[in-house]
Parts: C-alpha cells; sequence; structure tokens
C-alpha cells in the first residue's frame, strides 16, 4: 500500500511541475492524472472504450471476459471520476454507450 500512495504523491507532483512549467493546462493535467491513477483494468478498458468510440456494458465484458456485473461495476467507476459519459435524458433508452467524455479521441 505504501508503494501505491508514493506513487500516486509522484503523480500529483509531476503533474503540479508540468502545469507551472507550462507544459500542460491545469484541464489537461488533471484528465492525465486521472487515467494515470487508474488500475490496470480500469486504464484497459477506457483505452478500449476511447478506441471503439463508445461501447456498452455488454460489449465490456465480452472483451475483458469478465461478468456484466463487473464490467457495470468499472464503467461506472470510470463517469464517476469523470472519464466517460452516458447518454441521459427522457430520450435514451438502455443499453448505454458509454463515451470518453467529451468526445475525446484526441489525446
Amino acid at each position: 500500500m505504501k508503494y501505491h500512495r508514493n506513487r500516486s504523491l509522484l503523480l500529483v507532483v509531476a503533474a503540479a511541475d508540468d502545469v507551472a512549467a507550462g507544459r500542460l493546462t491545469a484541464d489537461a493535467a488533471l484528465h492525465r492524472l486521472k487515467i494515470d491513477l487508474l488500475h490496470e483494468i480500469e486504464r484497459r478498458v477506457y483505452c478500449y472504450v476511447q478506441e471503439k468510440d463508445g461501447a456498452t456494458t455488454r460489449a465490456v465484458a465480452r472483451e475483458f471476459s469478465m461478468s456484466l456485473t463487473d464490467a457495470r461495476q468499472v464503467l461506472s467507476h470510470l463517469v464517476g471520476v469523470g472519464l466517460l459519459e452516458t447518454p441521459g435524458g427522457a430520450g435514451h433508452t438502455r443499453p448505454y454507450v458509454y463515451r470518453v467524455k467529451g468526445g475525446g479521441n484526441g489525446h
């Protein structure tokens, strides 16, 4: 656990240095930091959704050989930290297509 805390602190310091030096905007540094702090499976799912320009829970479960419950949990966490989004409102029905927040394939 100590390794993870030290790694997290180093990532935060590196992001702050990049912003201070003008290499990244604060938003870009925060986005990179969120991705860096993800667990490996979350990172792989995020990259998969980004590569496919959207994915359903069922597609993620199939691609990563996991249960629908586990896929839903990973996708919900990625939505919770602000990396993915789902359509909202009364006009949208299931299955939800999760997409990279901001439509971003551009980083």
